[in-house]
């Protein structure tokens, strides 16, 4: 072989070494890119999939917590109704009707509820929504036919006023600030009134004006007709 066919084999070698190395260059994955998956993805990072490691989830990846939005009462509307039914055992309604009142700036949030029989309102009142408890009721009394004098003394109502509290909710620290018998309807009206006391709750010897009860009893049958809690103040505050 002349020197002349071994200089084109020659140079036929190192073209082929030099391709070769071109077309592996070209087969080396590259790490500077990210895959096309993540540069195509129109999902915000917010809503993919977190991490989950051998451990759990991935703190940073957890979502933040949700405010409770208050204006939904922890009581629901089924509920209220087998409260206001079993907070008066000694009446058999045939219907309960629930009203469920968000609250404003002039009131709070409530459960207002009537006890029904026969089309007749037993009972009407008020629960709290958070926590179920009773925080009115008012009896309606008939005024026809009614006696015009009262029966039973102030002291014997005020006894009735005090245990209907201590029922429904146990021993308290009470100072009675008002007491007084008022009349149904007008002067002349000629029925027998109702006896009406107001309590004061008592913290440390001080009088809390804004916590208390104003409970109402008839005259008549010394039964309580009506009671209305006042509790602005939390527990353990000072008046």
């Amino acid at each position: 072989m002349d020197k002349k066919n071994l200089v084109v084999i020659f140079a036929v070698a190192v073209v082929v070494v030099i391709s070769a190395g071109w077309l592996m260059a070209g087969l080396e994955p590259s790490f500077d890119s990210p895959p096309r998956s993540e540069l195509t993805s129109s999902t915000p990072a917010a809503l993919r999939a977190p991490t989950v490691t051998a451990t759990g989830t991935s703190a940073a990846l957890q979502s933040p917590a949700v405010p409770v939005n208050r204006s939904i009462p922890a009581v629901t509307t089924e509920q209220a109704g087998y409260l206001a039914r079993d907070a008066f055992p000694g009446f058999d309604p045939d219907r309960v009707n629930i009203t469920y009142y968000p609250g404003d700036k002039t009131r709070q949030s409530s459960f207002e509820f009537d006890l029904l029989k026969e089309n007749e309102r037993l009972v009407q009142g008020g629960l709290d929504p958070e926590t179920g408890a009773l925080v009115w009721y008012a009896i309606p009394i008939k005024r026809i036919g009614r006696a015009a004098d009262p029966v039973i003394t102030i002291d014997t109502a005020r006894t009735a006023a005090e245990k209907e509290i201590r029922n429904r909710e146990g021993s308290l620290s009470l100072n009675l600030s008002e007491e007084r018998y008022d009349l149904l309807g007008m002067p002349d009206s000629g029925v027998a009134g109702v006896y009406v006391f107001v309590y004061d709750r008592l913290k440390k010897g001080d009088r809390c004006d804004s916590d208390g009860f104003t409970i109402g009893v008839d005259s008549l049958s010394g039964k309580v007709i009506e009671y209305r809690k006042t509790w602005i103040q939390p527990p353990g505050s000072i008046c």
